[in-house]
Order: C-alpha cells, then sequence, then structure tokens
C-alpha cells in the first residue's frame, strides 16, 4: 500500500514533457494524418527541428490557425453582403 503511495509521488515530481515527436503532435492536436500533413506544408505547425515539436509551439500554432479561419470567414461575409 505504501509503495503505491511512493509511486503516485514519484510520478507527480516527474518533469512534464515540453515537446514530442510529429506522431505525438498529431495525436496532441487531435487531428487526421492528412490534415498535419497538410498544416506542415502549408507552414502552420512550427518544428524546433526535424520531427520535434514543443507543446507550447503547438498551442500557439492553433491559435494563428484559428485567427486565420476567422479572418478568412470575415471577408467571405463581407463579400457576400
Amino acid at each position: 500500500m505504501n509503495n503505491d503511495k511512493d509511486d503516485k509521488q514519484i510520478r507527480d515530481n516527474l518533469p512534464q514533457p515540453i515537446g514530442t515527436d510529429a506522431l505525438g503532435a498529431r495525436r496532441y492536436l487531435g487531428c487526421s494524418e492528412s490534415t498535419f500533413k497538410d498544416l506542415r506544408r502549408r507552414g502552420y505547425l512550427s518544428e524546433l527541428r526535424k520531427n520535434w515539436f514543443l507543446f507550447s509551439d503547438l498551442n500557439l500554432d492553433v491559435k494563428r490557425l484559428r485567427l486565420d479561419e476567422d479572418e478568412h470567414l470575415r471577408q467571405v461575409r463581407g463579400e457576400l453582403k
């Protein structure tokens, strides 16, 4: 019983990962492989180095993508008026 408590304390004190490979990044973003490849090709995803992504950068990339999408929708709505 005491070992379970010790194991949990050790796990809680481990440093959290700051980055991941492409597969982990795709899972983190929750997108399909084709969408992930498309986002990479279009330059929306910031790689720290080849095939390595920081979680903080992925969060910023998603924000930028959402802003671009919102801007595009505003432009489309303006053209329809």
